[in-house]
């Protein structure tokens, strides 16, 4: 889960990514136990998500 977390805040710190490119990078990684927290970064809310594999 660290590894997913570390890519996570990476994403969060990418101003071209919006809330549905973080969604499909989601859906991707294919995450088990979805934590859902919502930040700002850089005045973009996103959605965190971070977990082991489904």
């Amino acid at each position: 889960a660290a590894r997913v977390t570390y890519h996570v805040y990476n994403l969060l710190e990418s101003d071209t990514k919006s809330d549905h490119d973080w969604l499909a990078f989601v859906g991707d990684r294919t995450l088990q136990r979805i934590v859902v927290v919502q930040q700002v970064v850089q005045k973009t809310t996103f959605i965190l998500a971070a977990s082991r594999l489904w």
